[in-house]
């Protein structure tokens, strides 16, 4: 069944409409401003600044084609320079359906897909937008692309009996409101935490610049100091209930983030592909075939392990794999471990519960403390020792709040060597490590590419080797490592490792 060719949905000229349409904005601004709109018309810079981002989206528009012909996806684009990209319907690795409301308000749908020549950029994806209809159709050819799938020997037969939004497919998970809040709210804080002291740190920056008639940040400054005075609680426990504060925050806005962007999440299957949707604002849609996937990841905050709860995520080429997305690759929100492991059982082929984990050997425990961390912190807890003067007093007025830092970190690589182990079969390897957040990979051992060991002086001496695994996969989840394992865990992969 052939396809096209066609162009795509006007809202193309829109999609990156900040990328594309912010010269324009800022030169029409610059103009208002300046209370002159001539000033602009006359400007031939200004006038060559304002068009150039929506002249070039509006030409690359109208000049590029979309055209499924046999087994190829076609795309032609270029006006002077013009190209032609071919892309084979068998290598397609997903087809993400999105909808943000801006689409959803004129009926139509963005679709990117993906394959294997996108490992290392973005730039070969491919990104088309069209009206609900037509993007529903397009999408039931591309995920039936091949023939040994559906047992026919054209496009056309395979289309006619491929699935469509959500036809033959089997529910397997959905994730209630309240799954999400909780994964929300209990996910490691470190990453939110640090973007919301990098805002308020950007609208304090922006206030003393720019706001400076309606806010005396020289005076809030100063009012904040003496409220923190006041209280008498000393340095260190200040810095504990400004952090304190920030978590709080981090965790409210974690649990509403994760509810908007995971609203209704809901895996589907057939016998071929796993279907993921979600989405309250931007709704998303993404076929996996079952083939493409080359592993699984089942990570565990702190909060998480006391909940007996975690998030399984899948490891495909296109979904959430990094650079342009900002995506997870989720597979199954806010789960127990062994329903995680049985799903992910069921897709391997082989029971991963049953395999006998290598772990650290007593001796490599010391090996976990040796790093750039554990230097930071002792010299940072020692330095303020000797700025309190050695006072006993001022230590326990201030400076043990870095002891406290130091004792957890030193309280995490405990962690990290306690939850370190590898196990490997002919059909998959295992790969567990972290601290305070542990992550259990799994692995096709038919992706994995290579095995690496390596070593320092100190850890040949102890027999111990660093261990780097590196898959068939996007560049996010290409390479998984482990360290301070026993010498004999590489022999155990490379032993079992598809030649």
């Amino acid at each position: 069944m052939n396809f096209g060719p066609v162009k795509g949905s006007p809202l193309y000229i829109f999609d990156n409409f900040l990328a594309d349409f912010s010269l324009t904005i800022l030169a029409i601004a610059y103009a208002v401003i300046r209370g002159n709109i001539d000033a602009l018309l006359e400007n031939t810079v200004l006038l060559v600044i304002a068009v150039i981002g929506p002249l070039g989206r509006i030409i690359s528009y109208l000049c590029t084609t979309y055209e499924v012909k046999g087994d190829h996806l076609i795309v032609r684009k270029g006006f002077i320079s013009k190209s032609v990209q071919e892309v084979p319907l068998s290598s397609i690795t997903s087809v993400d359906v999105s909808a943000k409301v801006f689409y959803r308000i004129f009926g139509a749908k963005k679709l990117t897909v993906d394959n294997g020549s996108n490992l290392s950029s973005t730039e070969s994806k491919i990104s088309m937008i069209f009206s609900g209809k037509r993007a529903e159709e397009l999408q039931k050819i591309l995920v039936s692309h091949k023939k040994a799938e559906t047992g026919t020997e054209n496009v056309e037969t395979a289309v006619q009996a491929a699935p469509v939004a959500g036809e033959s497919y089997t529910v397997r998970h959905i994730s209630p409101a309240s799954e999400l809040l909780l994964m929300g709210l209990l996910k490691s804080k470190g990453s939110m935490f640090w973007k919301l002291v990098a805002a308020a740190s950007a609208l304090y920056g922006a206030a003393s610049t720019y706001l400076s008639w309606i806010v005396n940040t020289e005076n809030l400054t100063e009012q904040a100091a003496d409220f923190f005075i006041g209280l008498g609680i000393g340095l260190g426990r200040t810095i504990l209930v400004l952090a304190l504060i920030f978590f709080i925050l981090s965790a409210a806005a974690g649990a509403v983030g994760s509810f908007i962007r995971y609203y209704n999440f809901t895996v589907r299957e057939d016998e071929k592909n796993i279907r993921i949707s979600y989405g309250l604002l931007n709704k998303k849609d993404y076929v996996l075939p079952k083939e493409k996937i080359s592993g699984f990841n089942f990570e565990q905050s702190l909060f998480m392990r006391f909940a007996g709860k975690g998030c399984l995520y899948v490891y495909a080429v296109g979904y959430g794999e990094g650079g342009a997305s900002t995506e997870e690759p989720l597979l199954m929100p806010f789960v127990k471990r062994e329903d995680a492991y049985e799903a992910v059982s069921s897709f391997l082929g082989c029971d991963i519960g049953s395999y006998e984990p290598v772990r650290p050997a007593k001796n490599a425990a010391p090996l976990f403390f040796l790093t750039f961390g554990s230097a930071f912190f002792i010299s940072v807890t020692a330095a303020a020792f000797v700025v309190s003067g050695m006072d006993m007093a001022a230590w326990l007025e201030d400076v043990w709040i870095f002891a406290i830092f130091l004792l957890m970190y030193l309280a995490g690589r405990w962690l990290c060597y306690r939850h370190t182990a590898v196990s490997a079969s002919f059909d998959a390897v295992s790969v567990t490590s972290g601290g305070y957040k542990t992550k259990n990979v799994f692995l096709k051992m038919r992706n994995v590419e290579s095995c690496e060991a390596s070593s320092s002086g100190i850890k040949r001496k102890l027999r111990a080797r660093n261990i780097k695994i590196r898959q068939f996969a996007s560049a996010g989840s290409a390479v998984h490592g482990v360290k301070n394992v026993p010498e004999s865990v590489f022999d155990m992969i490379t032993e079992k490792m598809i030649y």
